[in-house]
């Protein structure tokens, strides 16, 4: 269930973290079987893209491409991660 804080600032700074982001997509890779990196670069576009698009974390002013190759050296640990 979905809650809506009245506090909450739409000018507050993104709460964006990249270390949550990869938790989740070790999670989501485990679930759906992604063993290869062209699939794991599929999953964190698709992970980046829910970020920006339903939860608004990330603006116009991050650098997604960057996030995305900052994820993607972390492929031989995302694979340790899995198992």
């Amino acid at each position: 269930m979905l809650t809506i804080n009245p506090d909450f600032n739409m000018l507050q700074p993104s709460s964006f973290n990249i270390n949550a982001v990869f938790d989740e997509i070790v999670e989501r890779g485990r679930e759906n079987g992604v063993v290869d990196h062209e699939a794991f670069r599929d999953l964190i576009e698709e992970v980046l893209y829910e970020h920006e698009t339903e939860l608004g974390e990330l603006s116009d002013d991050n650098n997604v491409q960057a996030k995305v190759e900052t994820l993607l050296v972390r492929f031989d640990e995302y694979l340790d991660l899995i198992k």
